[in-house]
């Protein structure tokens, strides 16, 4: 049996459900999870051998392929899907379950699929980017020299489309035209986000955050925080000027185990550290493996946060910049007094009410 926390962001259990899984002792592997994304009330896991969507309303799960699964990514204007193994691309109706469009994917290295506009998804491999129509039988595809598949995200407000090209460079292009908008040239990064409306990119250099101004080319700094050893996934708040960050932290001063994994909220603008939150109950031996999959997704209204760690995976309560609704968020989960009091004095509320 795999275990699954649903928990609020003061490490309360609200809830557990449960999800089996055929534990292959030869190859750990399958037991973790490698990404995830939210689409409507559901939330789309893929793991070492399926996907599945989890309601944590109803508790209710669905499998929508028994493959292992490393890419998921959502429609922002529709409530679609789209989920990419080894063997195909699909896309699938959030709200129904049901196969929409499929096309078979040969390449075994393909990166992640994305929306764009004009009812199309495009999906990067072998240094071509190909764009499918799917509400038609039409494609187009081009060339782009980029040595590996990269990660990539997609600004549907731009109808920009931005990759880690040899892991010292983020690229951005439009997706129907291989002209190169700008080039952020960057230290070893393994993975990039767009913003909602495409004003800032941040990109992942392991231990640190480089984000940049692309509405001011000289503007580009790190958010830097000096404990942080490597940055797990990064996600951006979909209405509020908050990038989320999972971490794995060094501490000496953790007993026996040095190292923690913890969910960063930063204001990106004012370049400020919101809140640090532990992201697991218990600190570990060693840093947590770096992956280049998102491991998190804000729910749509931006006031839950779901990550992935190994496999792991736990839902969590954005802080609110409402310093009475958050009082009241957390008497209603019948918090002591004394904790809020603690809580209250670890966040940063002057930068909170900015978001």
């Amino acid at each position: 049996m795999r275990e699954f926390f649903v928990k609020n962001s003061q490490s309360v259990t609200l809830n557990l459900f449960f999800v089996s899984a055929f534990c292959n002792a030869m190859d750990q592997q399958k037991n973790y999870l490698y990404t995830i994304a939210w689409s409507g009330n559901k939330i789309f896991i893929g793991d070492g051998t399926r996907c599945f969507s989890f309601n944590p309303e109803t508790k209710k799960k669905f499998v929508l392929c028994k493959k292992p699964t490393h890419h998921i990514v959502t429609n922002l204007q529709q409530p679609l899907i789209a989920i990419s193994n080894e063997t195909m691309l699909k896309i699938y109706d959030s709200n129904t379950h049901k196969e929409v469009w499929s096309k078979k994917n040969k390449i075994k290295n393909a990166s992640a699929p994305f929306f764009c506009r004009k009812n199309a998804i495009g999906i990067f491999h072998d240094d071509e980017l190909t764009i499918y129509s799917y509400q038609g039988n039409t494609s187009i595809s081009y060339k782009l020299l980029v040595p590996s598949s990269p990660t990539i995200s997609y600004c549907s407000q731009m109808n920009e489309l931005a990759f880690v090209h040899d892991d010292s460079a983020v690229l951005i292009f439009h997706p129907y035209f291989p002209t190169l908008i700008k080039k952020c040239e960057t230290q070893p990064v393994i993975s990039c986000e767009f913003c909602i409306n495409g004003a800032i990119i941040a990109a992942n250099e392991i231990n640190t955050c480089h984000i940049y101004n692309l509405r001011d080319p000289h503007c580009s700094y790190h958010l830097k925080n000096f404990s942080t050893c490597s940055i797990q996934s990064l996600a951006f708040h979909p209405n509020r000027p908050i990038l989320a960050i999972l971490a794995t932290i060094y501490d000496p001063l953790l007993i026996l185990y040095h190292y923690q994994d913890v969910i960063q909220y930063w204001n990106p603008i004012r370049k400020k550290l919101i809140d640090q939150t532990p992201a697991l109950n218990f600190p570990k031996g060693l840093p947590t493996a770096e992956y280049k999959t998102r491991r998190l997704a804000f729910s749509p209204e931006g006031n839950k946060l779901v990550y992935i760690i190994d496999n792991v995976c736990e839902i969590v309560d954005v802080p609110p910049n409402n310093t009475f609704l958050f009082y009241l968020l957390l008497r209603k989960e019948n918090m002591p007094t004394e904790v809020i009091a603690k809580i209250f004095n670890l966040i940063n509320w002057i930068e909170l009410a900015y978001t």
